[in-house]
């Protein structure tokens, strides 16, 4: 079985010259699995998710999200992943984060049995 996410030696370069390099943290997550990225501050852990949303394209490395690049293909991943803000204050849809995880497959149209399981 293909996994869900792929990630290998990816390195990034802002704007402001700052290179994140995260070789060395090659993974693969397979179907079923759930992943805690745990660090200090300024270790590559929002770089890392910015990359695996398909927010970030790498400039070496690669990054597969169901099979795909996300940077790529973009909306096909977003229909399928989501994000919940560390701060709850930040949440974006509503007061709760089942509220935020659920807004999407809803907006999709799933049922409401669909939508509980998938949140």
């Amino acid at each position: 079985m293909e996994p869900i996410i792929r990630v290998s030696c990816v390195r990034h370069t802002y704007p402001d010259r700052t290179s994140v390099h995260l070789c060395g943290l090659d993974f693969v997550v397979p179907p079923g699995r759930r992943v805690v990225v745990l660090g200090p501050n300024g270790s590559g852990k929002t770089t890392l998710l910015s990359h695996i949303l398909g927010l970030l394209a790498p400039d070496e490395g690669t990054v597969r999200v169901l099979g795909v690049d996300p940077a790529r293909e973009f909306s096909r991943i977003r229909e399928r992943i989501g994000v919940v803000f560390q701060n709850v204050d930040q949440q974006i849809i509503g007061p709760t984060v089942y509220d935020d995880v659920s807004f999407s497959p809803r907006n999709y149209g799933y049922a409401e049995k669909e939508t509980e399981r998938m949140a």
